[in-house]
């Protein structure tokens, strides 16, 4: 887009400073063209610029930054209490399973017992 409003206002011919003073008028006039393009360009540029730094700030307001330490000493609880809940989850495998090695052999030692009640 810049491109096409440069074609537009017209590049300085050199050749044009030798001609008289009307062509160093149509050529300041052209400087004058391309210098007003240039500063209407970076008007909208830093328009832009300030929009975004604007959104920015809105997102890191003094207001949620202050609540930050609060909101992660909340999720430092919910962290600890679910590493508690996993830790007690696994000392429940395990009991379970110790429980289970333990039903197996008493149901050994059954059939062993009921075994050695026949042959008698």
């Amino acid at each position: 887009m810049s491109e096409t409003r440069f074609k537009m206002v017209g590049r300085l011919n050199l050749a044009d400073a030798h001609r008289g003073s009307d062509s160093n008028d149509s050529s300041r006039i052209r400087v004058s063209e391309r210098v007003s393009l240039l500063e209407a360009q970076t008007q909208t540029a830093i328009q832009r610029l300030q929009t975004a730094i604007d959104a920015l700030q809105s997102l890191l307001d003094a207001a949620r930054l202050a609540q930050a330490p609060a909101q992660a000493e909340r999720w430092q609880a919910v962290l600890d209490e679910a590493e508690r809940s996993h830790l007690v989850a696994v000392c429940h495998a395990h009991a379970l399973a110790a429980l289970t090695a333990q039903m197996a052999e008493h149901g050994r030692r059954r059939d062993a017992a009921a075994a050695r009640t026949a042959r008698v």
